[in-house]
């Protein structure tokens, strides 16, 4: 499994798992804004689209993990910092699977949040 976040990318996955005869389950980066990695959430739903269409590779979900909040010393601070991230992904991860997109996983909780993040339905890391 592998987490993409641009077009271009996912079209050499594309490539690559086809000439092998393989299938490639894929999540859809989203950058939860604090300049690290993943799409714009403008882009994740017609990145998502794009992976959907690709016949090597298998929608499986997306990943929003904010790193940075892991590191936050205040637990009611890490707390809010982390549920406004996640309950934003989590809005955009209803969204797509209203849409029918195959969503199966909602990743990006870490060591400094789980027991945070465990607040969110939609996220599937435990």
């Amino acid at each position: 499994m592998v987490v993409v976040d641009n077009s271009e990318n996912i079209e050499d996955l594309n490539e690559a798992v086809i000439a092998r005869d393989l299938k490639l389950s894929v999540l859809v980066g989203v950058n939860p804004e604090m300049g690290r990695t993943g799409a714009n959430y403008k882009d994740v739903i017609p990145l998502a689209n794009l992976v959907h269409s690709k016949p090597g590779l298998q929608l499986k979900g997306i990943q929003c993990y904010a790193g940075i909040i892991q590191h936050i010393n205040s637990f009611e601070e890490r707390r809010t910092a982390s549920l406004s991230v996640m309950q934003k992904a989590a809005e955009l991860f209803r969204k797509m699977t209203a849409s029918g997109l195959p969503m199966e996983i909602f990743s990006g909780t870490g060591t400094g949040t789980f027991d945070i993040d465990s607040e969110i339905p939609e996220v599937t890391d435990f």
